[in-house]
Order: structure tokens, then sequence, then C-alpha cells
């Protein structure tokens, strides 16, 4: 984000917040883009002959989350996402507005407002045989957050009930992170 030199310690703290606040949705789209795009297998075996559910990994361990998770990827699939789509949903997930600790809403409201024009114009010129296909994109993006939500709660839960295994480690601190952004309901 390009701010003026006077706001560059709040636009770090904004990117901070933005980060916190929308890894886990990024990271579920980023496991569909991969599975579309590059063949990411449902699973893998490791040389040690562990085996590891990549779909349920993605989705922060709950497994019944999966047939939802599919059911989006089937219509990401049906609408033709491509880089482009995956581009600029990433940077609409990513700058969210609503968060209610950012220092500059109005200038992220503005960067999304900017890449959503963007992503229609480039919807409308290339894909215009897919009738609606920025609108249906853009339905879809509840239904990612609600699946980062529900791994996230899930995840946080089980933290919370392992009292004996306090350890500090990234994924902890984004969890923390997310709660402390107002995001997320509270315990």
């Amino acid at each position: 984000m390009s701010v003026a030199p006077s706001g560059c310690d709040r636009s770090v703290e904004d990117q901070m917040k933005l980060l916190q606040a929308t890894w886990s949705v990024i990271m579920i789209l980023d496991h569909i883009h991969q599975r579309l795009h590059n063949n990411l297998p449902d699973s893998t075996t490791l040389p040690n002959g562990q085996k590891f559910d990549l779909l349920t990994l993605s989705l922060f361990g709950m497994s019944e989350l999966v047939p939802q998770l599919n059911d989006v990827t089937a219509r990401l699939q049906e609408l033709s996402f491509d880089v482009s789509d995956y581009i600029c949903l990433k940077f609409v997930l990513l700058l969210d507005p609503n968060l209610q600790t950012l220092g500059n809403r109005r200038h992220v409201q503005q960067a999304q407002d900017q890449v959503k024009q963007a992503h229609m114009d480039y919807c409308a010129a290339v894909h215009p045989d897919i009738q609606g296909k920025y609108q249906r994109l853009m339905a879809l993006l509840p239904e990612l957050r609600d699946l980062a939500l529900r791994g996230e709660d899930y995840l946080y839960q089980k933290h919370d009930q392992n009292d004996h295994n306090r350890a500090t480690s990234l994924l902890i601190e984004m969890l923390h992170a997310r709660r402390h952004c107002g995001r997320l309901p509270a315990p």
C-alpha cells in the first residue's frame, strides 16, 4: 500500500492486521487454485509411507467441510476460474475494509474498489460468454470466508482444550491475533 511518509507506521500496522484477519481464507483459495491449475492431489504419501490428506489439511483438520470445499471448487471450475481471477480474489479478500481495527479504512476500501473494478472489467472483456461471471465469483466469497472461520474456530478450540500444550507457534499467534481483531466470536 502506498501512503504518505507520515503514515508509514500506520500503513504497516494495517497491513499486518489485514494479513492476520485474512490468512486462512487466502490459504483455502490458494489450495483451490493449486488443485485446479497445478493438479494438486487430494492426498500425498511421504517417502516413509505416511499419508497426508491435503484436503483436510487445507480445512484445518475439519474433514466434514470437504463436501463444501468440493462444491466451491466445482463452481469455480464451472466459471473458468483462471489465474487472473485468483489474483483478484486474493486481493479482494486481503483488502477487507470491514476490519474494525484498521487505521485507514478508507484507503483499504479504495484499494479494494479498484481491484473489484479491474476484475469486473477483466471478466467482461475476457469472458463475455460466461453470464454474470464477476457477480458469481463475488457471491462465492462468503462461503470461502465461512470455511476459513469454521476452520480457525476449530483450531482455536482444539488449542484451548490442550492446556498442557501452551507452546507458542506462528499458527497460535495468528489465531489469537484474528480473535483480537474482532473477526471471530469470543469463546
